[in-house]
């Protein structure tokens, strides 16, 4: 089970001229070990690859390319097939709606597991989400892109979500019930009063409790070294 926005390209079938040929250095970067197997495709549709290098993740795209191109000079039938597959794997999803391979990679220090968290619905929001075939789209709207409806309460959710914004609020019922006892046993005491004032206290409080778990988080990522992820496996337990 996969799940990628872009279409999967075609098996690799064409026969570049032997004389044609295309020299690659590919530079290193996560994302751009992400792109490179397919961008790698396309180009060996019309070249045959010389001297390949790299760094970093981009010099396994050019190991990876490099085997392609050795294996197609010496009669290997769909020697390109792994690099056309490899995007595949990584957004492999075990659990529908569950992370892909590749996001499953990263593992962020326990301290800093709602930073990752924030950081990722920031990557959501601002990433634009295909348009579906046959899909109208709102006036303005670029061919490219998808409406993006409600995505800002989406992202604004999600953060409250992630901070514990909701907590306090559970005190606003106790409140409430409060106010309206106040407002029936003590004399002129009204509950249009009392029931603002204590909505108010609970966001006040939900604000703040927000504020001083972003701020420890701050500090735990000058701790960890500005990094969000060191590498490293973690152990799967609650944030900090």
């Amino acid at each position: 089970m996969s799940s990628l926005p872009s279409p999967v390209p075609d098996r690799l079938r064409e026969e570049p001229p032997p004389d044609q040929f295309c020299d690659l250095v590919l530079n290193g970067g996560v994302a751009s070990g992400v792109i490179y197997p397919w961008a790698l495709l396309e180009l060996a549709r019309h070249y045959r690859f010389k001297n390949i290098g790299g760094n970093s993740v981009g010099a396994m795209a050019a190991a990876m390319a490099a085997a392609a191109e050795y294996g197609r000079c010496n009669g290997v039938e769909d020697a390109f097939e792994p690099l056309r597959r490899f995007p595949l794997k990584l957004a492999e999803v075990e659990v529908k709606g569950g992370p892909t391979k590749m996001l499953r990679l990263f593992q962020p220090s326990p301290p800093l597991r709602r930073l990752f968290k924030l950081f990722l619905a920031t990557v959501s929001w601002v990433s634009p989400e295909p348009a579906t075939p046959g899909a109208a789209l709102p006036p303005g709207a670029d061919a490219s892109t998808g409406p993006r409806p409600h995505r800002g309460w989406a992202l604004t959710g999600a953060v409250l979500r992630i901070y514990g914004f909701w907590l306090p609020w559970f005190a606003v019922l106790g409140l409430s019930l409060w106010a309206a006892w106040m407002a029936r046993h003590a004399p002129g005491v009204s509950l249009a009063i009392l029931a603002p004032l204590a909505m108010a206290g609970a966001a006040v409080t939900a604000l703040f409790l927000c504020a001083r778990r972003f701020a420890r988080d701050l500090h735990a990522l000058e701790a960890n070294g500005y990094g969000l992820c060191t590498g490293r496996g973690q152990v799967p337990g609650e944030e900090g």
